[in-house]
């Protein structure tokens, strides 16, 4: 008999201890949602913030294209707002550490789909910085480069158009059209990809509530 309550005893605490754990697991994932879920309300926040500058940067890129290859070319003032648009460069600030955090915690996989597709978004990340970078790298030697000693940045004056109407600096402006419109692209399948990660997350914290 007392053996029988030694195991009785021993199997109880077991369980005790199991249901703790699982509460404890259950407590950790909830605050790690929670985390991410204020981290994809940043990042939403960011992305729209930078929507209209995106769109306009393109836009503005193309426009100076066309003007280049017109018979306005030469003529400072029809070119000298679009430089000075194009003179800016913004990218997307996305803290990733709450999705890092979430993604390398012992959970319980209740939430797989919510998981592939934090990987898919991380990778989306990934790409968007790293031809952000190299978007940066490409302008400097593109963009800035060739006109700096054309163009008055301080005073927000074309002096010369010499080089904005070679056949090699309307080559490269296109093809910095064409990488905004990649850019474009990868920013909005991350913006949308974000979208419903975040739905997903709201569901997840709504089915522990």
């Amino acid at each position: 008999m007392e053996l029988m309550i030694v195991i009785l005893g021993i199997s109880i605490a077991f369980q005790v201890q199991v249901i703790y754990e699982d509460n404890q697991n259950a407590r950790r994932e909830l605050i790690a949602l929670e985390r991410f879920q204020s981290e994809n309300e940043l990042n939403l926040s960011e992305f729209e913030s930078l929507m209209p500058y995106r769109i306009n940067m393109e836009q503005n890129t193309r426009i100076l294209h066309m003007i280049l290859d017109s018979p306005f070319a030469t003529n400072p003032d029809s070119i000298a707002n679009y430089v000075f648009t194009l003179q800016r460069i913004s990218t997307p600030d996305l803290p990733t550490g709450a999705m890092d955090g979430y993604l390398k915690g012992n959970h319980d996989q209740r939430n797989p789909e919510l998981e592939r597709e934090m990987q898919s978004l991380k990778a989306l990340y990934a790409e968007l910085k790293e031809l952000t970078s190299h978007y940066w790298e490409k302008k400097t030697a593109y963009f800035y480069n060739p006109i700096k000693s054309e163009v008055d940045f301080s005073k927000q004056q074309v002096l010369s158009t010499d080089n904005f109407t070679s056949i090699s600096f309307r080559n490269d402006l296109w093809s910095l059209f064409l990488d905004e419109i990649e850019q474009n692209r990868l920013y909005k399948e991350s913006y949308d990809k974000l979208i419903h990660v975040q739905s997903l997350t709201e569901q997840a914290l709504s089915s522990r509530q």
